[in-house]
């Protein structure tokens, strides 16, 4: 029985890979805010689309923070709305994503996954920072990635809940740091999947059901011979 259950453990973990999913990384200079100020003291200013993100749980922001992913997935960008009266973008790895029109101020609510980006791969655990996300404003500030204070990241659970997240909210204040801070001024879902996986992969899932069933039969014998 021991060894049966040796094996199974053995085959469950050649076959099911750790989850995808990413972690905020905070250091010194990060700021948190909520929406109620019950947990950090800090209420987040006034924000465009505050009933919506409420709603969905995404009552914690914070500025100034990096990211982490724990295994190989691919981040799908959704935009969800602007409240600027300037023209806004967003950028992955260097590759525009959105810009707002020329003479657009706003753009309503889109919904949560009705407005798709665009996607971008990563092929294991992998630090993020700097210019790899990146908001700009013609008029606003410029070159804003993560780790900076205008790039905000609204989070759900707790305000110290920052690992383990597939969906996060990338959010722009083109006001500058300190400012009116209410990180509205674009905002971007982006879901985090993990990636399919490899021929090796499902291979190693083969063979760890083979494992399972030989310990089985082995043990189907071994029950027979002593009866």
């Amino acid at each position: 029985m021991k060894k049966l259950f040796g094996a199974i453990l053995l085959a469950a973990g050649l076959t099911f890979p750790s989850q995808a999913a990413v972690n905020i990384v905070v250091d010194g200079s990060t700021e948190y805010y909520d929406f109620d100020g019950e947990q950090t003291g800090n209420d987040i200013p006034k924000n465009w689309f505050e009933s919506k993100l409420l709603a969905a749980g995404y009552d914690n922001l914070v500025q100034g923070a990096t990211l982490e992913t724990t295994s190989a997935g691919t981040f799908h960008f959704y935009l969800l709305g602007a409240e600027s009266a300037y023209r806004n973008s967003f950028s992955v790895n260097g590759g525009l994503l959105f810009q707002e029109n020329l003479g657009q101020s706003n753009v309503a609510w889109q919904g949560w996954t009705n407005t798709w980006l665009g996607s971008f791969g990563v092929g294991a655990a992998t630090a993020l920072n700097g210019s790899i996300f990146q908001f700009d404003s013609v008029q606003g500030v410029k070159n804003i990635g993560l780790g900076a204070q205008e790039f905000g990241i609204y989070h759900v659970g707790g305000v110290n809940d920052l690992n383990g997240h597939t969906n996060l909210i990338f959010a722009f204040d083109d006001n500058g740091a300190d400012v009116d801070d209410n990180h509205d001024d674009l905002v971007i879902l982006a879901k985090f999947i993990a990636a399919v996986p490899e021929p090796a992969t499902w291979l190693m899932m083969i063979m760890g059901f083979g494992l399972v069933g030989i310990a089985a039969r082995r043990r189907e014998r071994t029950s027979v011979s002593v009866a």
